[in-house]
């Protein structure tokens, strides 16, 4: 009754223990690995989270269990590699559906290990089982390590053909690395002498072989015990070997965790963020009098923005892009660009937004509130997401009061970005020009517009070489820009790139509306 009593007490112990590690490890940095498979909706619910967290560990305390008592179920041990299989292929191949892209740089292990080291542990214990299972039909250490090795390139190759992931020379080198624990963890001990046996029908146990009496058989299993760790150490001798060989040739430059990662700008906005007591009316007004845009006698209209009783502006578009900082006083904000597209005369015009979220900033997303701790998560998938955003205008920037991301099917477009560490600067450079017609395009000649060029790409529709032209405009005393892709018709020279797309890169051209898109003419 006590032995009883003391497997189960160290089975829960035990088990306890990686339930606990296992939720911080989901609330950390597994939360948006396990999003990615699971979704949002799921990671957000946290009964359901618990559920799913206690399963493995059911499994867990069961196992450690039977193990105590050497009395193993052979129906648990089918049913757990199922299980097994079933969830390897679904954290393998599911996690990153619509994604594909190569990484040939084995340094990227080094940043791995530092920023994400639970999605590392996980790479490496998730194939630990299947080395085990290698062992059970190959016995040679050489071949096993080439099965495994074109077994995990294949995997890679096709997360990358189907868009399901990135073939990644480190998630290679992390599962192999997992495959031969496994592999090598049960050949030496069956060379040790230990192996499974049949109790009856049902049940297994582990069983060590007795030794021999004369010297001679312990002596040719030491012999082999010896020439296999041998074997791994000498093969993970040359991986590291390898590693360092990368490692070498990199141009290495200290690295800050993301998570750390401290901005102190001497921007006067970014550091002090002044604000300001605008009037509906003033904003009103300044909606009325916003810059506009023609294109081919069409006129950008003002709905983009709106302006309620209160005071508040409201728009609905997609984030740009986004940045995070530490003020000198140490508060947190983020930065964030609200883009809007509208459709002029058959041509995209994106106008963007700068808003600044701090911890007052009111933030759903599906339907869930979230910290400004928690915002990260949010905004670095925010390409899952239509933004509907509430702010306020104030003393040279946009305040953030309420962020309500929804999820939607919408393809991300192409748009340029805001230097948040520039904000008031470019701000106070950009020159406000009362109801003034930013660019005015017409079909029956050409228009000149002064613009920063930006973006330099691939059209993958005609493949044709373009570039996003990037008007800055002030808002009030804030800035915003109003963005448009650009299409080169004629050949162009590698010298027109270079001016084109210079540090300075505020240029005037001109350019033509044909077949429904802008072409560019020359520079001006």
């Amino acid at each position: 009754m006590k032995k009883t009593f003391l497997k189960l007490f160290i089975s829960l112990a035990l088990s306890l223990l990686f339930f606990f590690v296992l939720l911080i490890a989901v609330n950390g940095n597994l939360y948006s690995y396990l999003a990615g498979l699971l979704g949002y909706e799921v990671m957000d619910n946290r009964i359901l989270v618990l559920v799913l967290a206690l399963i493995p560990t059911a499994l867990l305390f069961t196992n450690i269990y039977q193990l105590l008592n050497n009395r193993i179920h052979r129906f648990f041990i089918r049913a757990e590699i199922i299980l097994y299989i079933l969830a390897l292929f679904a954290i393998v191949m599911l996690k990153a559906r619509g994604y594909s892209a190569i990484n040939l740089d084995i340094t990227g292990l080094y940043f791995q290990i530092i920023e994400f080291p639970e999605q590392v542990v996980l790479n490496l214990l998730l194939f630990i089982p299947a080395g085990a299972l290698l062992f059970k039909f190959v016995r040679s250490p050489l071949k096993a390590l080439v099965i495994a090795l074109v077994s995990i390139i294949v995997i890679e190759t096709a997360q990358l053909v189907f868009s399901l992931g990135v073939f990644d020379v480190v998630d290679i080198f992390v599962n192999m690395l997992g495959l031969s624990l496994g592999f090598m963890t049960v050949n030496i001990s069956y060379d040790a002498g230990f192996s499974v046996a049949a109790i009856d029908s049902k049940y297994l146990k582990i069983k060590k072989a007795r030794l021999p009496k004369d010297a001679a058989p312990v002596e040719n299993l030491t012999k082999r015990l010896r020439n296999k760790l041998a074997f791994t150490g000498v093969t993970y001798f040359v991986l590291c070997l390898g590693i360092a060989i990368g490692f070498a040739f990199y141009d290495y430059q200290p690295y800050v965790p993301q998570g750390e990662a401290t901005y102190t700008y001497s921007d006067k906005t970014l550091n002090a963020l002044p604000t300001a007591t605008i009037s509906t009316d003033y904003l009103k007004k300044t909606i009325e009098d916003m810059n506009k845009v023609s294109i081919d006698n069409a006129m950008s209209s003002s709905d983009w923005v709106q302006v309620s009783e209160n005071g508040f502006l409201s728009s609905s578009g997609r984030v740009s892009n986004y940045d995070n900082w530490h003020t000198e006083t140490g508060k947190q904000y983020y930065g964030l660009t609200l883009s809007i597209e509208e459709q002029i005369s058959g041509i995209s015009v994106t106008h963007e937004v700068p808003l600044i979220v701090d911890e007052y900033t009111t933030i759903i997303c599906d339907g869930l509130t979230f910290k400004l701790s928690d915002f990260g998560t949010v905004v670095a998938n925010s390409h899952y997401f239509r933004l509907q955003a509430v702010f306020s205008l104030q003393d040279g920037w946009f305040k953030a009061e309420k962020l309500t991301f929804k999820r939607t099917n919408e393809q991300e477009l192409q748009y340029g970005y805001f230097n948040f560490s520039e904000l008031t600067k470019t701000t106070l450079e950009t020159k406000k020009q009362k109801s003034a017609i930013l660019m005015d395009i017409r079909s029956d000649g050409l228009c000149t517009i002064d613009a920063i060029a930006d973006s330099f790409y691939e059209d993958y529709l005609s493949g044709d070489v373009c570039f996003t032209a990037v008007i800055n405009d002030v808002f009030g005393n804030a800035l915003i820009r109003h963005t448009f892709v650009v299409f080169f018709e004629e050949k162009y020279s590698q010298k027109l790139l270079d001016t084109l797309s210079a540090d300075d890169n505020h240029v005037r051209f001109s350019c033509t509306l044909k077949d429904g898109r802008l072409c560019f003419v020359d520079t001006v």
